[in-house]
């Protein structure tokens, strides 16, 4: 978003007899805008105007255009890259325009080098009263132009005495050497770099100021400077070995005395042994049958 920042305009003066298109001459920052208006002087029952505004779009660019006090504006700001708007308003329901009158507003943004100026030239396409013919209106044409100026400095803010309680009657007395807290240095000087004024150890902890000030609040029997430490109590039994267990070797399991056939094996083995049980079956039954004869 561009920072709008102040800006002179120099609007044209208005022409006796004709009515004036006019434009003013602005100056802005580098990457910041300002808005200026496309005037009318001297209108007598103005209908309708189309004109175009050129420019360098190297030094300045149209940011956004808004309708003036006709009842319609249309803008065309498609060539704002190329160096020129359009601007197109006319009265609907309304009767024509007279004296002054605002067409629109431009808002320019500077986007040139600093002291880069460029010329804002108008051209009137064409410029109509509000009767029914739409009588073309003659007129004449005040161009403006646009500059780009440096930034200004930002100002210092000076010192502000501050009022001293040490005053003797007759008004106050302010001076810039008063040292409250007593360590060396001036209320004014504590204040400007942002330290207490009122603490002793602000800014400098080590000043005799600070220092006194601590022994102050130190407790009775203390010694100043002096900071609490703890004292390590010697061990008097050394540490009990603590007992490694080491785990048992693992028993060996003896392995298996007969040896575990494999699928196809037992398939084969239960195949003789029901051959040779079907063989004794038969053998007995011819042997019973033999002794009955």
């Amino acid at each position: 978003m561009l920072a709008l920042t102040f800006s002179l305009v120099t609007l044209g003066s208005p022409s006796v007899g004709l009515p004036e298109v006019s434009i003013g001459s602005a100056h802005a920052e580098h990457t910041s805008a300002t808005t200026m208006p496309v005037m009318v002087y001297g209108a007598a029952d103005l209908g309708s105007l189309d004109l175009e505004l050129s420019f360098n779009p190297a030094v300045v660019t149209v940011n956004s255009i808004t309708a003036g006090d006709f009842d319609i504006t249309v803008t065309n700001l498609e060539e704002t890259a190329t160096g020129f708007i359009k601007i197109l308003a006319f009265q609907a329901a309304n009767p024509g325009l007279n004296g002054t009158v605002v067409l629109a507003q431009v808002t320019l943004g500077a986007v040139g080098a600093v002291n880069a100026t460029t010329p804002l030239n108008i051209t009137v396409n064409r410029m109509t009263d509000a009767t029914p013919l739409c009588c073309n209106l003659s007129h004449t044409i005040t161009n403006g132009s646009f500059t780009v100026i440096p930034s200004a400095a930002t100002p210092t803010p000076m010192p502000t005495a501050t009022p001293s309680p040490e005053n003797g009657g007759g008004g106050l007395l302010f001076s810039l050497a008063v040292d409250s807290d007593g360590d060396g240095y001036s209320d004014h000087y504590e204040r400007l770099t942002g330290s207490d004024p009122h603490d002793p150890c602000d800014p400098d902890p080590t000043c005799s100021a600070c220092r006194a000030s601590r022994e102050e609040r130190l407790p009775v029997g203390a010694t100043p400077g002096a900071s609490p430490r703890s004292t390590p109590v010697p061990s008097r039994k050394p540490p009990t070995p603590v007992p490694v267990f080491e785990p048992a070797s693992p028993s060996v399991v003896p392995k298996p005395v007969l040896k575990v056939l494999p699928p196809p094996q037992i398939k084969m083995v239960i195949l003789i042994a029901g051959i040779l049980l079907s063989g004794l079956v038969v053998f007995a039954l011819l042997h019973r049958w033999r002794k009955q004869r």
